[in-house]
């Protein structure tokens, strides 16, 4: 009987362990891209590298195809222009409003 007990009690505090180390690591990971950025973000200038670092909700995909509308259809003028480029919605626009500069 407590040889069964203490199984039980080994197998749930190894689950709870296993469960707080993959929040911390999906909250390390989140953190990167939902902490608050140093400066605005010139999304006419910033190199993909700069905008996956600064922008909140977006990686270097999203950073590259950025970039990549930018050169091939110029500069942003405003939000209604960088929502046409693939993975950006209304939602990462309005995440980040206060940083995103078109100059």
């Amino acid at each position: 009987m407590i040889k069964r007990l203490l199984t039980v009690l080994i197998l749930i505090s190894g689950i709870y362990h296993i469960n707080v180390i993959a929040e911390e690591k999906m909250m390390d990971t989140m953190g990167k891209n939902m902490q608050e950025p140093m400066s605005k973000v010139n999304v006419n200038t910033a190199s993909a590298e700069e905008l996956s670092t600064n922008l909140n909700g977006v990686g270097e995909i999203t950073a590259q195809e950025i970039v990549a509308y930018r050169k091939s259809k110029g500069k942003f003028k405003n939000a209604d222009d960088l929502i046409e480029v693939k993975n950006i919605g209304e939602w990462t626009i309005k995440r980040n409003k206060d940083i995103i500069v078109y100059e």
